[in-house]
């Protein structure tokens, strides 16, 4: 995959899109991609700026009102957009817009670069785009964008929601770092530590002032985007989302496919992940109150599901969804027929792995309070999540990827539907109806 050359992040940065444009792409033609509402945003200022120094462009602008869906066939639009030209593409937007072009153009086989409009996701500088085929949210492979501008005065022009969403989706980091280190002592996947302290190494700082952004401090905002531009940085080196998302992500994935609306409007995705964090900062909290002598218990005690058995639940659970064969399909790679050497690995690690995840984790009570002090929702009513999706979103995310998570330690357990019910009911108390 290709890494991002430039990324300009401050202030007048929209400025130096030209040269920039010129410099990695010379005598070449751009296409600026849009929605109605990126365009007036971000768009005209680029036109108006490429029309000035003369490079040769068309805009492509989304016709749907409102926020643009995450789906395949809007890559197919982009695509037919850059089919038979060598336009260079210039996507104008934040996460969906920036996820379809970076996969259009991936599949056009050439390069993109994204002016961003808000530090709403970490998907800028990701390698992988998330995007809905046939019903199921995949992270499909694709090169990171060329080249990167986020504008000052842009970024603090959002509307605030998307920056609150921003910040959710970065502090989803704190539960998938524990997510990681549980894989990692397992050795189910070997913690890199380079790449870890790439996203985690300033991220409580930057997680440290949401009354900050409430104001649209500059300077914090600033500082989100890098924060979740280095997310991006690392999912590149590693060529994974690994070091970005863990259980909370697939949560969002499920209700992602479920297109929540609160008021008419699409539920963003931060908040979707707000969620999503809380439940896995739960189950981990749940984890962690288990002693070596408990954990032996249970493996004592409970009697792992057969493919068979585990095949027969998938399929009820997804019944006549798309989603059902990508279910099966992911579920089948994770699945281990015999845990016996797991199970060793576990009661021999599990101090050593609670000593790490412990310190990882922000205590649920105080991520909580942070997300209320930056205006973030802290319960599934504030995104139309009704107890009987909270109980599916969480059931069929443990379902949906290969990724080893708090969730599928608990499964191995036996707990896990035991520990869904505590959560449930002991850290939530507002569902949609």
């Amino acid at each position: 995959m290709n890494d991002t050359d430039i990324c300009l992040v401050k202030q007048n940065a929209l400025l130096k899109t030209p040269a920039i444009f010129k410099e990695t792409w010379p005598n070449m033609k751009a296409i600026l991609i849009a929605d109605k509402n990126t365009y007036p945003a971000a768009g005209e200022a680029v036109q108006a700026l490429f029309e000035k120094h003369s490079i040769e462009h068309k805009v492509f602008i989304f016709e749907d009102e409102g926020v643009i869906p995450a789906d395949y066939e809007y890559v197919e639009l982009v695509k037919k957009q850059l089919k038979h030209n060598d336009y260079v593409p210039v996507a104008i937007g934040s996460g969906t817009i920036n996820d379809l072009v970076k996969r259009a153009a991936f599949e056009e086989e050439r390069s993109y670069m994204v002016v961003a409009t808000a530090p709403s996701v970490d998907g800028y500088t990701a390698y992988g785009a998330a995007i809905n085929v046939d019903g199921f949210k995949m992270t499909l492979p694709c090169d990171a964008p060329k080249v990167i501008i986020g504008d000052a005065a842009i970024l603090t022009s959002a509307p605030y929601p998307m920056i609150a969403s921003g910040y959710a989706d970065l502090s989803a980091k704190i539960p998938a770092g524990a997510d990681w280190f549980i894989a990692d002592g397992l050795k189910i996947e070997k913690m890199v530590p380079r790449i870890f302290d790439m996203v985690q190494k300033d991220l409580r700082d930057t997680l440290a002032n949401p009354k900050l952004l409430i104001e649209k401090d500059e300077e914090t905002i600033l500082k989100l985007f890098n924060g979740l531009a280095s997310v991006g940085y690392a999912m590149q080196a590693y060529k994974d989302s690994r070091p970005a998302s863990g259980a909370e992500h697939m949560v969002s994935h499920i209700w992602e496919m479920n297109h929540l609306s609160l008021n008419g409007e699409p539920v963003s995705h931060g908040f979707k992940v707000a969620i999503g964090t809380l439940i896995s900062t739960a189950f981990i909290t749940e984890l962690l109150k288990l002693s070596t002598e408990e954990i032996k218990e249970l493996i004592e005690k409970h009697k792992p599901e057969t493919w068979e058995e585990r095949e027969q639940k998938i399929q009820t659970a997804f019944e006549d969804s798309p989603a059902l064969e990508g279910a099966l399909k992911m579920s089948k790679a994770k699945f281990t027929k015999d845990l016996t050497k797991r199970h060793q690995i576990l009661i021999k690690n599990w101090e050593k792995i609670k000593e790490k995840v412990t310190k990882q984790i922000i205590p649920f009570e105080e991520l909580k309070a942070m997300y209320i002090e930056a205006k973030v929702p802290t319960q599934p009513k504030e995104i139309a999540v009704s107890k009987e999706l909270f109980i599916k979103g969480v059931t069929l995310a443990q379902m949906i990827r290969t990724r080893y998570t708090s969730f599928d330690l608990a499964y191995e357990l036996g707990l896990f539907e035991s520990i869904l019910r505590t959560v449930q009911e002991n850290y939530f108390s507002e569902f949609a109806k």
